[in-house]
């Protein structure tokens, strides 16, 4: 038995607990500059905020759809719960939503720490190594149409492709 749910975020009235959760992760624990966190665009992505049986939330992400293609991002659990399911109920959640909206393609930016993590859910690699917040990525893909060739984009859709200068 889970010792979380899923639920949808609504914007603004979940904000404060999608930040929480984002600092915590990206800014305070991988030290990424908070200017390129927040760009202010949160409003036009579906999120979902995982919460644990005290109703605290524990983890989220976020997806955006745009003629049959999503785009999955800023997923985020915190530490203590980590390798217990949440980033998985959160991505399929995410990958749901997505097809309730007609994505037949989904995208994200891996971490290339978090590259398995991603494949064990449908996704594959395409793309050499870059640098997105000073942090190593790839490019990740999941088609629902098996057999049919993927075409990457040059560059990945992320909102934090901004690459730190060693």
């Amino acid at each position: 038995m889970n010792r979380f749910h899923i639920r949808t975020a609504h914007w603004p009235q979940d904000a404060d607990a999608t930040r929480a959760l984002r600092r915590q992760v990206f800014v305070i624990e991988q030290g990424i500059d908070p200017a390129l966190e927040w760009t202010n665009d949160d409003d036009q992505f579906r999120s979902v905020l995982a919460l644990d049986v005290a109703g605290h939330p524990i983890g989220t992400g976020r997806i955006k759809v745009e003629t049959g293609t999503a785009t999955i991002g800023r997923m985020a659990v915190l530490h203590p719960n980590r390798s217990r399911g949440v980033g998985g109920a959160i991505l399929s959640r995410l990958i749901e939503i997505g097809k309730a909206e007609g994505a037949n393609k989904f995208e994200l930016s891996a971490q290339v720490a978090a590259i398995n993590f991603y494949q064990r859910h449908g996704f594959e690699a395409f793309g050499d190594v870059y640098l997105d917040a000073g942090i190593e990525h790839r490019k990740m893909i999941r088609t629902e149409k098996r057999g049919q060739a993927i075409q990457p984009s040059a560059r990945p859709s992320a909102n934090r492709n901004k690459t730190k200068q060693a």
